[in-house]
């Protein structure tokens, strides 16, 4: 393989999305060969663990021989030559999580991307096949995601209500109940006769006291593991319309459902660090600040 360029893949399910989203978006407009990389999930101090190979990826993954020619040195020139003559120090490039670099699209010199990528611009022309290299059979769900699967078919009109708390209690980006009822209350004014099903609340306590004013069914994983990391995602998907978190993981419930004109998702606004680019242009934004 003489030219081939690679996509890291780091963190969580969600993320791990993004990055071969975008990875997809690279083999469509430059017309080369993409290989991933999947070798951050080797450290043993990262925690996290790889969840693509549940879907139908077609990709293939780089060797270490060629991940190690894609991040080499192109010079050892200092830094005020290498600026002066316009050279670059290496083949590498990144990109903050929501940024959107359309010259990554177009012919260029790098062989190696590290990021998050998290913007559908990136994908916006290749939707249909993200959704068909996303696909999970239902009949790959344990018993307990069927169970639950059976409730949102039976609705009529099927709304989920993501929770993302966990981490981002932590680290302040938890939303405030007030978002979610002021969502929940534009999908009342929208919607005939909805059915809410409440999903990633997995603190009982929480649960107990979560008021949202209206009647719903917690739908969450009782315990997350890596073997159904993946199941709240994928029921979520089956929901006719979406009331998301800030979350990767969350993005993807909503954009993986069935794409239609009528379908409502509700996301935050701002969504993180007081950024938007990764909500769809056709998604209804909601602010988080209450008025």
């Amino acid at each position: 393989m003489d030219e081939y360029k690679i996509v890291e893949l780091t963190c969580g399910l969600g993320n791990q999305m993004f990055q071969y989203a975008f990875a997809k978006a690279l083999q469509k407009h430059l017309q080369v060969p993409i290989l991933l990389d999947k070798t951050w999930y080797d450290i043993k101090e990262n925690a996290m663990q790889f969840g693509l190979d549940i879907f139908q990826i077609d990709l293939e993954y780089a060797t270490q021989e060629q991940i190690e020619h894609a991040k080499s040195r192109i010079t050892k020139l200092p830094g005020f030559l290498r600026k002066i003559f316009g050279i670059k120090k290496h083949r590498i490039a990144y990109s903050q999580a929501f940024d959107f670099h359309e010259e990554y699209l177009l012919p260029n010199d790098f062989l190696y991307f590290s990021g998050f990528f998290q913007n559908p611009k990136y994908f916006k022309d290749i939707s249909m096949e993200l959704r068909s290299n996303f696909a999970y059979s239902s009949d790959n769900f344990s018993d307990f995601a069927k169970q639950r699967l059976e409730k949102i078919l039976r609705a009529k009109n099927s709304v989920f209500i993501h929770i993302r708390r966990g981490d981002y209690c932590k680290l302040g980006w938890e939303l405030d109940m007030h978002y979610y009822k002021k969502a929940v209350q534009y999908i009342l004014s929208h919607l005939v006769e909805p059915n809410f099903f409440v999903f990633g609340a997995t603190d009982k306590t929480f649960m107990q006291h979560l008021d949202l004013e209206i009647p719903f069914e917690n739908l969450s994983e009782e315990i997350i593991t890596h073997a159904n990391q993946h199941e709240d995602m994928l029921l979520m998907h089956y929901c006719k319309h979406a009331i998301i978190a800030n979350s990767s993981y969350s993005f993807w419930g909503a954009y993986l459902g069935e794409d239609r004109r009528d379908k409502i998702v509700v996301a935050p606004t701002p969504w993180l660090l007081e950024n938007d680019n990764i909500i769809c242009d056709n998604w209804i934004k909601i602010s988080t600040k209450e008025e």
